[in-house]
């Protein structure tokens, strides 16, 4: 149940209005903002997509999980946030969830989205399971709202698994990553895939930086190699 803010009555939450209902919001679209505190103030130790970890025999307690994957691997979680609270508090954290948001969907859904993640992120990081906000926004007129959610000199992550093939990829990314450092000033800045090359090396000199290669290429490389 979820109570009514304009009057006594409680009304069935059916759409998950509890998710982020403690937290504070953005100006504008009213995004759950990110609060510092539940930030994990260092680079993890290992990553592993969701839907991978959640058949993991292993100990998950020094890895982070991330959504970096088709959306349909992690559609349960947003269909029952709830039900995965005690899975996640056996793991070292969460990297914030990643709903693909895509430039050529209408404005009202992009930010949807984006409002997805950040409410999804917020929830857990509320139950004491320690975030990293994922950086995911969609066209240039969603960015200063959804910035305003971040927490500035924070961890923050991003993923670049399969967006970085061309060259503008490269280019797009060169700004992305420029605007973050710029106006979110991190301390550390993880990244799920990789960011090689002459264009990115001035961002290491700009903040703490740590690749981490992405699943499915760890997996081809067990592969191919036998291991």
């Amino acid at each position: 149940m979820f109570t009514n803010q304009t009057g006594p009555k409680p009304v069935k939450d059916v759409f998950g209005a509890y998710l982020a209902s403690e937290a504070e919001y953005t100006p504008q679209n009213q995004y759950p903002i990110i609060p510092s505190s539940f930030v994990y103030q260092d680079f993890p130790k290992k990553i592993l997509p969701l839907d991978k970890a959640l058949i993991s025999k292993d100990d998950l307690s020094e890895t982070f999980i991330c959504t970096y994957e088709n959306d349909d691997g992690f559609k349960r979680v947003r269909k029952n946030p709830t039900k995965f609270i005690e899975f996640f508090k056996k793991t070292a954290g969460i990297i914030g969830f990643d709903i693909s948001i895509h430039s050529d969907m209408p404005l009202w859904k992009q930010c949807s989205f984006i409002g997805e993640n950040l409410e999804l992120t917020y929830f857990y990081g509320k139950q004491g399971i320690p975030i990293i906000p994922n950086i995911r926004y969609g066209i240039d007129e969603t960015i200063p709202d959804f910035f305003k959610a971040i927490p500035l000199h924070s961890t923050l992550a991003i993923g670049t698994h399969g967006f970085i093939k061309f060259k503008f990829q490269k280019a797009e990314w060169f700004v992305s990553i420029e605007k973050i450092i710029n106006e979110l000033k991190p301390q550390r800045l993880v990244v799920y895939g990789s960011l090689n090359g002459k264009l990115f090396s001035k961002f290491y000199d700009m903040t703490q930086i740590k690749t981490f290669k992405a699943w499915f290429s760890l997996h081809m490389e067990e592969k191919k190699y036998g291991n």
